[in-house]
């Protein structure tokens, strides 16, 4: 009663009016990748190289829905609503098979309902995206990292892309895309994300003949694709804003800063740089320190219970 003022309430009924259709290029290209079995006889081989198809059978029958859902959509083009709950945080968590909030598994496989033409800036935000997905950990912690790190693989990302607009040889396209070293060199959660965002960007190349500089033929082009920043409510920003401690809300993103700042990359940089920590001769990357600090400064520091501090 105290939380869900008039602003609150809209929001909800944003959130909850928000239409969504699925992409059939994309919908179409994991729905048989899910369902692959090499039939060339190296299936073994494949179903090894396929981390998509293992999470979908890992999910059980959220696995299950979430294709059978991708199917009927397909199948009738329909658009669809989904209905929302908040947490005490007032984080807005969708529900169903196929929403908004499942996460970057399943969001890649929705449209928004309404076309948008884009811009250089929503090109850019693009870009930046693929480039976090790619590049070193910790070589993305800024904008300026990320967009090397897509320079560098930009035409990598056209491969992806037209392998997924590609309506021919679909076996073929798919064995090429399991062994194709971007998709060998991501998690398989993020796998999703990493074509969808690739499928978008090869559109939009195609669409200006690969001439980005030509900005009234970039404006005719009108994407579904939908971004989503992720939003955080953490202990440290709520601790940061009750103390008004500055540092920790620095390090939190509670203030504006000029890179993105997570408190468990800060601590694998300072140990990275500790000379203590060289000594030790550690076979350990910058991504492997920053998971170990998430455990030890934010789950164990904020309370969690014993069986998620021990996992």
């Amino acid at each position: 009663q105290n939380l869900v003022d008039r602003d609150f309430a809209q929001m909800l009924n944003h959130v909850m009016d928000f239409e969504w259709e699925v992409d059939q290029d994309f919908a179409g290209f994991f729905d048989d990748l899910a369902h692959f079995r090499d039939p060339r006889g190296n299936v073994k081989k494949f179903d090894e190289l396929n981390g998509f198809r293992k999470i979908i059978i890992q999910r059980g029958e959220m696995g299950a829905g979430l294709l059978q859902s991708v199917r009927w959509h397909r199948q009738n083009k329909s658009t669809w609503r989904n209905w929302a709950q908040i947490d005490g945080r007032g984080r807005v968590y969708t529900q169903g098979y196929l929403h908004p909030a499942g996460g970057e598994f399943v969001r890649p496989f929705l449209n928004t309902a309404k076309a948008k033409a884009i811009n250089t800036e929503v090109l850019n935000e693009l870009r930046i995206q693929l480039g976090n997905l790619t590049g070193e950990a910790f070589s993305v912690l800024t904008n300026e990292g990320r967009l090397r790190s897509f320079n560098a693989n930009e035409k990598a990302f056209r491969e992806l892309g037209e392998m997924l607009l590609s309506k021919t040889q679909r076996d073929r396209r798919i064995r090429e895309f399991l062994e194709h070293p971007l998709v060998q060199a991501i998690e398989p959660e993020e796998l999703p994300k990493l074509a969808r965002f690739a499928l978008e960007y090869t559109r939009i190349y195609n669409h200006v003949d690969g001439d980005f500089n030509n900005t009234a033929k970039l404006g005719t082009y009108k994407t579904k694709l939908g971004n989503e920043n992720d939003a955080s409510a953490s202990g440290a920003q709520l601790i940061a804003l009750s103390t008004r401690d500055r540092a920790l809300a620095l390090s939190s993103n509670v203030v504006a800063t000029n890179r993105k700042n997570r408190l468990y990359d800060l601590v694998a940089e300072r140990t990275q740089a500790d000379p203590r920590f060289q000594k030790m001769g550690l076979d350990l990357e910058f991504g492997d320190l920053a998971k170990g600090a998430k455990g030890q400064s934010m789950v164990a520091f904020y309370g969690a219970g014993q069986v998620t501090q021990a996992a």
